[in-house]
């Protein structure tokens, strides 16, 4: 079964006959699927027909290969994935697959592939926050526990517009970023809740496990961007924790905003899996990130009308 997704621009058709792979993989993409058309071709066709071949170890050792126009993986006895570009779309097989279970074949095989490709299409999947005001985005990377969510809500009182909670696609768009996410809504923590009791009307029932941790949904279907047309990147904020009360905004140098975004933790594991292509990809798009956008630490107080008056100063 062919399943086709559109991610920010980059056609994927997805074909298995593994109905639990099918499965993560919709679980993860489904937002992003469209109708599969003729007339339209993929950048890129992924393909697991085959888990034949006898069980092996889990595995222990990557070999990775990737330039412009080949891709593979192996584990030193066999190809996990085999992948070629010299006329597109990229084709990806995977036919003599372990009987290693779903999760490893999307954890390890498949998603850490496609989140490159993307790069190399210009679009880089990031762990960050995103709300947008009058076309212009506003970034928060941060690891849990940073004040990610906590900032992302009061800017939300300050008049911006929801776009994004964990994760963020930032497509390169000439000199500039455009962010665009289909997130509906947030997820908090009972701290957060006591800071800002005003949003426990928008909590959805029960708790959900995020991590280490258990969360609440807050609903801000009414708070999504309603713009047409991506926002474009223009504030990088990376929320710290203070001990005080107070909030204050520490303008950052591109350079000190670059080590700061070289620090976040990307989003396909093992990031190196694919090579110094991946990286360099990742790296020229935080470098135009960098550039075209002014980056803040924001050392938040305690005090959450102080946090709103802080931000409201960003014009």
């Amino acid at each position: 079964m062919i399943d086709a997704f559109r991610i920010a621009g980059v056609d994927v058709h997805v074909e298995t006959d593994d109905r639990a792979l099918r499965a993560l993989v919709l679980t993860h993409w489904k937002p992003f699927a469209v109708a599969a058309s003729r007339n339209r071709r993929p950048h890129a066709v992924f393909r697991f027909t085959d888990r034949g071949g006898p069980a092996l170890p889990r595995l222990k050792q990557w070999a990775g290969f990737s330039n412009d126009h080949v891709i593979f993986l192996t584990d030193g006895k066999r190809y996990l994935l085999t992948g070629y570009c010299y006329d597109h779309p990229w084709q990806f097989d995977c036919r003599s697959l372990p009987a290693w279970d779903a999760d490893f074949v999307y954890y390890y095989v498949f998603e850490p592939v496609l989140l490159d490709v993307l790069k190399r299409c210009g679009v880089l999947a990031w762990h960050c926050a995103a709300v947008e005001r009058g076309g212009f985005a506003a970034l928060l990377p941060g690891v849990s526990g940073s004040g990610k969510s906590t900032t992302t809500l009061n800017l939300l009182s300050c008049g911006f517009r929801f776009i994004a909670d964990d994760a963020a696609f930032l497509r390169v768009k000439g000199q500039a970023l455009e962010v665009l996410g289909l997130d509906t809504s947030v997820y908090v923590t009972d701290r957060t809740l006591r800071l800002l009791p005003e949003w426990r009307p928008s909590v959805t029932a029960g708790r959900h496990r995020k991590g280490r941790q258990w969360k609440y949904q807050v609903d801000l279907s009414d708070r999504r961007s309603k713009r047409r047309t991506p926002a474009v990147a223009k504030y990088l904020l990376f929320p710290k924790v203070s001990g005080g009360t107070a909030t204050r905004l520490e303008k950052l140098k591109p350079a000190d905003a670059l080590l700061e975004c070289l620090k976040q933790t990307p989003k396909e594991f093992p990031s190196s899996v694919l090579g110094p292509a991946a990286i360099e990809a990742q790296f020229e798009i935080y470098s135009l990130l960098v550039r075209s956008a002014t980056a803040y630490r924001v050392h938040l107080g305690s005090d959450q009308v102080g946090v709103r008056a802080a931000l409201s100063r960003l014009q």
